[in-house]
């Protein structure tokens, strides 16, 4: 089964950096837009981004141990996270900044409802936000919606 949340995160890291995804609420926007609002693996991954578990993945030359990234799940799970969405979040973030993952086998978590994102949409949603000045969040929104439902 394809990991679409993980590949857009990957996607949205790779084509804008670390600080894109922070600030203003970037990356949760373009997630809730991609895939609907109040999921639980997005709060995941974005609970994991304001605990900084990416600064900590970014320490390690390699990757993080085994335990380092339990000790990043548990710290998640203390927020309510069940134990395979806090090893998936982890995971992801760890397959976005380019480093190896003690997580292989981890799937996303459950309900697995997330269809594969259009192209444009995905297109439209980067091409949006590379020209923060102009696109301001309300025209972003209705951009992304005028082609998510096109038909």
């Amino acid at each position: 089964m394809k990991d679409y949340m993980k590949e857009s995160v990957c996607q949205f890291v790779n084509r804008f950096g670390l600080p894109w995804c922070i600030e203003e609420d970037n990356l949760k926007k373009a997630l809730s837009e991609l895939y609907g609002e109040n999921r639980t693996d997005i709060y995941a991954l974005i609970l994991a981004l304001n605990c900084e578990v990416p600064e900590r993945v970014l320490q390690q030359d390699s990757g993080i141990t085994y335990g380092e990234a339990m000790a990043l799940a548990e710290k998640l799970m203390t927020e309510n996270i069940r134990p395979v969405t806090a090893k998936w979040a982890v995971h992801v973030w760890c397959q976005a900044l380019g480093r190896e993952s003690p997580f292989h086998n981890v799937r996303p978590p459950f309900p697995q409802l997330v269809n594969e994102p259009k192209f444009l949409v995905m297109e439209s949603l980067c091409s949006e936000h590379e020209n923060k000045k102009e696109g301001k969040d309300e025209r972003f929104r209705k951009r992304v919606r005028k082609l998510l439902f096109k038909k």
